[in-house]
């Protein structure tokens, strides 16, 4: 008679074995082969969820390769008998206490039952039409293996889920650095997106972190109230640029009405007697190339501004303080901006610098311009192209 003790050769044992000896066990569901590498991979996976180390799980796998077998086959020995000496020497020499206490925390998780001699060695002996082995029983890998899969699947889902939430993440914050890039572009002042800019800054410090889902939603809801708030502050600059522009068209349309006779003093050669009927340009000639490439092609007048030029808006302002200091005078410059608009004034003026040494007279330059674009004979694009060309 083969009887499977529930206490430890030095005597241990819980509570709840003993009284498991008084009750019928039932029958354990049809179980079929696995692969004890599998089982292993498996509960790898799913280690967090049983509190179960690293070294734990190494240990696992040194009992796992002293079964002659690659599989764990229902109603077969599943039982193995090393020395603490042997299974140290698969783990590459790691401390037998070491190991005594990791082999302990498999038997408390309950994937390993001890199965002791009378005399506490392990070994086995042929007996009357099988084989008693005393050592370390396997069978409960094999009886729990559809809850390690089941565990093994739920932390998968969780880090595709984690995943998915960090690329959702960094593609949001993506969006809100080129909302506030271009909030900064459009304007100088942007104090009102303080919050946007510490909600990336926080969030690029958090993301570094190994964060559970439960931190990857809090960072998410974070960017997405920032995300509203740049949403709402690009509505309002933009409300607030397009009442400026209609105000300011207004402003040139009626300048030029009132200030007609004006001009024909000032400068007679772009007043409409003197085209025979060609108007001066009712709206400022559109850009044809970004600040940074006009910015490149010329690049001398950087060298002017005492801060860093942004926006067309700074271009205007070191165009207009040094119109005086190139010679042209109030009046020519004020007739250059009315014809060409204040950014095309800017860019003309910007490319005149770069050809400053060969240009004589930049007041009679500059008229020459303007009285080619009145006659839609001339744009700024060709001027800067030729200076990238160069």
């Amino acid at each position: 008679m083969h009887y499977r003790p529930v206490s430890t050769f030095a005597g241990a044992m819980r509570l709840s074995d003993f009284c498991a000896l008084s009750q019928e066990v039932p029958s354990p569901a049809p179980l079929v082969p696995v692969s004890k590498w599998l089982i292993l991979r498996e509960l790898s996976k799913s280690r967090q969820v049983f509190d179960l180390g690293e070294r734990a799980l190494s240990v696992l796998q040194a009992l796992l390769s002293f079964h002659p077998e690659d599989d764990l086959i229902p109603g077969k020995a599943l039982i193995v008998f090393p020395s603490n000496k042997a299974i140290c020497e698969r783990l590459h020499g790691m401390a037998c206490s070491t190991m005594r206490r990791h082999l302990a925390a498999l038997i408390r998780s309950g994937f390993l039952r001890r199965q002791d001699s009378p005399n506490g060695k392990r070994y086995a002996r042929p007996t009357v039409g099988e084989t008693v082995a005393f050592g370390f029983d396997l069978s409960p890998l094999l009886a729990r293996w559809s809850e390690i899969t089941d565990a093994a699947q739920a932390v998968r889902r969780e880090e595709a889920e984690a995943r998915d939430l960090r690329e959702a993440i960094s593609l949001m914050r993506r969006d809100l650095l080129a909302a506030l890039t271009c909030a900064e572009n459009i304007e100088e002042d942007v104090t009102d997106w303080g919050e946007v800019s510490d909600v990336l800054m926080l969030t690029a410090r958090a993301l570094k972190r190994r964060n559970d889902l439960a931190a990857l939603n809090a960072i998410r809801e974070q960017v997405v109230s920032a995300m509203e708030l740049a949403r709402r502050l690009l509505l309002e600059m933009a409300d607030m640029s397009t009442s400026e522009s209609r105000n300011e068209q207004h402003l040139q349309n009626s300048d030029k009405d009132l200030n007609c006779s004006e001009e024909a003093v000032a400068a007679p050669s772009i007043t409409r007697e003197k085209f025979n009927g060609d108007s001066v340009p009712e709206k400022p000639e559109a850009l044809v190339y970004p600040l940074h490439v006009i910015l490149a092609a010329c690049p001398q007048i950087k060298s002017f501004s005492n801060d860093e030029i942004r926006c067309y808006r700074d271009l205007v302002d070191v165009a207009s303080h040094l119109a005086p200091a190139l010679g042209l005078s109030s009046e020519v410059w004020a007739n250059a901006q009315r014809a060409l608009g204040r950014e095309q004034a800017a860019i003309v003026l910007a490319a005149m610098l770069e050809r400053f040494d060969v240009i004589r007279s930049p007041g009679a330059y500059l008229r020459v311009l303007v009285r080619k674009a009145v006659l839609g004979q001339f744009t700024s694009g060709p001027m800067i192209a030729a200076l990238l060309r160069s």
